[in-house]
């Protein structure tokens, strides 16, 4: 049995898995008849012709008819059960057809009005009732629907074992024009939709955005190979058809150019003007084939240029998604020349098996994976970077958030620590007395404060030097931290050789905490550089109450200090209090 090529070769993976069919099913092959004559019964009369065979514009009216080959064989015997049903392959039927067998109808190529169907894009296989056969002559009938908008014609036809047939050159060729265009048209039209999510999400990318539609656009192409009946007038769909094919292109090569960032604008207004221009002159002219194949001329001028372009920007950014991108477009471009040699095919009438089907038809949504798949991983390089550097500045973030936060805590603590004794200064102590007097009034508990003075400090800083003053205020505030062992009570330094305490107790508890100072005070001599250690004492005064309405915290300040200048004139080295009624406890020296 001969082997009908559909497919201009050049794109080896598509030629490499027909090979391989072809090889498959040359192995396997059940015995068969290819016919190869018919009468034609056409418009300008009946004559033979040869299969296959192109129809002639003389032969149908220009607005579309009818014409009938005939086909005669001999079949030995009728069909044998142990070959099972036998059948008739049709590689190409065009544009339309319906099939009779002695003069008994099989089947047409889809439902509906011939008319109204395009089945010029699929191989047929149909399998008659073995009553339909006849051992020795039988009479093979197809009805064919041409018009001046497509090739028409019939292809050589086999005739054979059914099952042998759809395991041999039927299954693969079906394989190849139905399920691959269907898979690569779902497959652009996916990615096209994605795509444009993808450019909503970045808030209208236009390299994206473009891309998604010519994905879409590219999925639409498709549907003159994948649809048999068009839920439109046949005039409408010729048109879309014709149409998209010559938006596509141009759409493809606007989004190489957004792709590697070549702003030219002359090449992207022409492009624009030639997507609007393309379908009103098609639809003018009537869907004129001449015209339509006239409109590929621009895109074989400038096809080349900008796939050569391409290259040589991918050659100087040494990236591979630019590479992958510009040898992409560069396959495109040479498989839209497919369209030339169909045109060229048509022209001079020749085998109609080289027409319909052709290269870009799978170039052109393969690429487009491919095309979508660079741009994914593009999009997906550039989400990792972007969440490398958010990861990035996060952790520098909260680095300097930590560093920030130390710093305003050692500021705070600056602000409200006195920088020689670490005690609170003079500002903290004004107001955690305001809190505590606040509190100790909402509650109706004692609020105490202890006046300390260190007795002759003046004598103790000009006798000993500055330094050993230092050294003896520090030691006072340590005695003072000593016996904080609450965390209510606050040590601060009041001002000069003045200290003070904030505490919560009441009088006598109070009165006898500053007596243990006093006598921590004493008891503790201060080391002095080159000479004999040096005791100092201090003086106390301590006042207690419960806050009311009629007092504030300055009173409490101003009766500490009563108490204070109270043991200063008592000898110092004591302890005195004071009270509102101006009563004072008993204190010790």
């Amino acid at each position: 049995m001969q082997r009908l090529s559909y497919f201009p070769l050049g794109w080896w993976p598509v030629s490499l898995l027909l090979f391989l069919g072809f090889l498959c099913t040359g192995a396997f092959a059940a015995p068969s008849q290819t016919i190869r004559s018919a009468t034609l019964i056409a418009a300008d009369g009946a004559k033979e012709v040869s299969l296959p065979h192109v129809l002639a514009a003389s032969e149908y009216e220009p607005e579309g008819s009818l014409v009938r080959f005939r086909l005669q064989f001999e079949l030995p015997a009728a069909a044998s059960p142990e070959d099972g049903p036998w059948g008739i392959y049709v590689p190409k039927l065009s544009l339309s057809g319906r099939a009779a067998l002695n003069g008994e109808f099989i089947a047409a190529c889809d439902f509906g009005a011939l008319s109204q169907l395009r089945c010029l894009h699929r191989p047929y296989l149909f399998v008659p009732p073995s009553s339909h056969w006849r051992a020795g002559p039988n009479t093979l009938e197809f009805e064919v629907f041409a018009t001046s908008r497509q090739m028409n014609g019939l292809s050589a036809v086999t005739i054979g074992p059914a099952q042998a047939l759809r395991e041999g050159d039927y299954g693969w060729r079906r394989f190849i024009q139905v399920t691959v265009a269907n898979g690569l048209a779902w497959a652009a039209f996916c990615m096209g939709g994605i795509v444009l999510c993808v450019s909503l999400a970045l808030r209208g990318d236009r390299l994206y955005g473009c891309f998604g539609v010519t994905a879409l656009a590219i999925a639409l192409c498709n549907l003159n190979y994948t649809l048999t009946a068009p839920p439109v007038p046949p005039r409408i769909f010729s048109w879309f058809v014709f149409s998209i094919n010559h938006v596509t292109m141009p759409l493809l090569m606007l989004t190489v150019m957004l792709f590697f960032r070549r702003n030219l604008r002359w090449a992207q207004r022409g492009l624009l003007f030639f997507m609007v221009a393309a379908p009103a002159a098609i639809w003018t002219s009537g869907n004129n084939r001449t015209v339509v194949a006239l409109l590929y001329v621009p895109f074989m001028l400038f096809g080349p240029l900008l796939a050569t372009a391409a290259l040589r920007w991918s050659w100087r950014s040494h990236r591979k998604a630019d590479h992958w991108m510009a040898w992409s477009f560069a396959c495109v471009v040479a498989s839209s020349f497919g369209y030339l040699l169909i045109a060229l095919v048509a022209s001079k009438g020749l085998a109609l098996e080289a027409i319909g089907v052709y290269l870009v038809t799978y170039v052109i949504p393969s690429t487009v994976v491919v095309m979508g798949a660079t741009l994914a991983g593009q999009l997906a390089t550039a989400l990792q970077t972007a969440r490398d550097l958010a990861t990035t500045l996060d952790r520098r973030v909260a680095e300097r958030t930590e560093a920030l936060t130390q710093a305003n805590q050692r500021l705070e603590a600056l602000s409200t620590t006195d920088g020689l004794t670490g005690l609170a200064n003079r500002r903290h102590f004004d107001d955690i007395l305001a809190k505590e007097w606040q509190r100790a009034r909402r509650h109706g508990t004692h609020l105490a404060l202890i006046m300390i003075d260190v007795d002759h400090f003046k004598r103790f800083n000009d006798t000993h030097g500055h330094l050993a003053g230092d050294d003896c205020l520090r030691q006072v505030a340590k005695v003072l931290a000593q016996r904080m062992l609450r965390g209510s009570d606050t040590p601060a330094r009041f001002g000069g050789e003045e200290f003070a305490i904030i505490t919560s107790m009441d009088l006598e508890s109070a009165l006898q905490m500053a007596d243990l100072i006093r006598q921590d005070v004493e008891s503790q001599p201060i080391a002095l550089e080159g000479k004999d250690p040096v005791h100092v004492s201090v003086s106390l005064g301590v006042t207690a109450w419960v806050p009311d309405s009629a007092h504030a915290p300055a009173d409490l300040i101003a009766l500490a200090d009563e108490a204070l200048y109270q043991a200063k004139h008592a000898g110092r080295n004591c302890v005195r209090s004071a009270m509102p009624e101006h009563t004072s406890a008993p204190a010790a020296c």
